[in-house]
């Protein structure tokens, strides 16, 4: 009888483990197909069945009752939470990773570690879902832990950078994170090339033999430092930063992008012009930040036209004048129509992100339809309402159409999501032009 009893309890985990499997392809066939809400429930049914199968004698107590007790698991919960986040319930998709991937905090010491089964995609989508919904202390402390298991995880550098903390918080950790790879890659050189096979070990340990014999894969001290000082709006070094990281990666499209945007906030017009053409040409089809692009060729449109239509609105005025000479040359040059062909490429490339709206907005705007830039600019919002720039662009309409009071909430908006010397600008124009002098003394 027990030999028949632990036969039939290795047939059902070997079942639960062959469903658990079948559910999560079903489950990325539905992402695939954007259908989320099927894909949270193929997800939720098999880390169900992939719990069952983990052994009870290995379950920890420190990872709590509700906490993930295995990669196949954690790595389930993830996914449920990402499909979650896409149909934005970000609430309850932050709450099950918090369940998930909790540890119990001992009580000899006040240091958080991360849970044993957690991954750096598991700590970057907690640190976004944390951002989205406003707990940015809570995503700083995610983005750290992301940054300390992999010095590498850029965009976790950036997002530390905009949510305010200091530089050398941020090399401190990467020095960790540098550390931290260095020793997986001398554990797997001693133990042979031994782990537990998850994606993000194996990429930690192919990282982490390349650290044992280099400094750096990217200057990425360079990258934080470049960010760091960006946010804090100290342009002249964050473009020298910049300029280091594209000499040392000259075709490489997101560098050369943050470094034409640095360019066009300190108004060298032609050397931004020049790296955006020089990003269209690596990658037609890139659509981040191309809004910007277009706020260029509808500064240049402006200026050759002299019209400096929003003047009695009184804020996007002096944005308009070009101050390095493109104004001096005869004639439009066919900047509307470049600006109309790359409303159109975008559009081609991906009309599902909130840039390619922003231009063709733009479009409108150069063209003096105020109703259809605003209608635009609306729906770039509502596809991402993260978007600082497209808030800044309904705030700048609104403006120019004398709606005061309206324009306020669009660029207190824009300078939440990103504190910038353009939003604050045109939040206290704003108020001063709605004869509201004590909430811009204030400001």
């Amino acid at each position: 009888v027990s030999v028949d009893s632990t036969t039939t309890t290795t047939t059902n985990n070997n079942n639960n483990i062959a469903m658990a499997s079948t559910l999560e392809i079903l489950g990325d066939c539905a992402v695939k197909n954007e259908r989320y809400r099927s894909a949270v429930d193929y997800y939720r049914e098999a880390a169900d069945l992939a719990r069952r199968h983990t052994n009870i004698a290995n379950i920890v107590p420190s990872l709590g009752k509700d906490g993930v007790h295995s990669t196949q698991e954690a790595t389930l919960r993830i996914k449920e939470c990402t499909a979650l986040s896409k149909i934005g319930s970000i609430i309850e998709a932050s709450s099950i990773m918090e369940r998930s991937f909790q540890t119990k905090q001992l009580s000899t010491t006040t240091t958080q570690h991360p849970h044993p089964y957690s991954t750096l995609e598991g700590h970057m989508l907690l640190g976004s879902l944390y951002n989205q919904s406003g707990r940015h202390p809570d995503a700083i402390v995610e983005y750290k832990h992301a940054v300390g298991k992999n010095a590498y995880a850029l965009e976790a550098i950036e997002c530390l950078a905009v949510l305010g903390v200091g530089e050398n918080i941020i090399l401190e950790m990467v020095d960790r994170g540098l550390d931290c790879l260095r020793k997986h890659g001398e554990e797997e050189d001693v133990n042979g090339g031994g782990g537990d096979g998850s994606r993000d070990n194996a990429d930690m340990r192919d990282v982490g033999k390349e650290n044992a014999t280099k400094e750096e894969l990217v200057p990425v001290h360079e990258f934080a430092r470049a960010h760091s000082t960006l946010q804090k709006i100290q342009l002249a070094s964050s473009h020298h930063h910049f300029s280091v990281l594209v000499s040392s990666f000259p075709d490489h499209p997101y560098l050369l992008m943050s470094l034409a945007n640095i360019q066009q906030e300190m108004g060298h017009i032609l050397r931004s012009e020049q790296n955006y053409q020089r990003v269209r040409s690596l990658d037609p089809h890139w659509v981040e930040s191309m809004d910007r692009y277009a706020y260029l060729l509808f500064q240049l449109r402006m200026s050759r036209k002299n019209a400096f239509v929003l003047q009695q609105g009184g804020f996007l005025h002096y944005k308009y004048s070009c101050h390095h000479g493109r104004d001096k040359i005869e004639g439009t040059c066919g900047v509307e129509e470049e600006l109309g062909q790359l409303c159109a490429d975008l559009l081609d490339a991906e009309d599902k992100q909130p840039e390619p709206w922003v231009c063709l907005s733009m479009y409108h705007l150069a063209r003096e339809d105020h109703d259809k830039a605003l209608a635009f600019v609306d729906k770039a919002i509502s596809l991402n309402q993260q978007h600082a720039f497209a808030h800044y662009l309904r705030g700048s309409i609104l403006h120019s159409s004398q709606r005061y009071d309206h324009a306020v909430v669009s660029f207190f908006r824009a300078n939440d999501l990103q504190k910038d010397l353009p939003s604050y600008e045109g939040l206290v124009e704003s108020y001063l032009a709605a004869n509201k002098f004590k909430e811009a003394i204030c400001t």
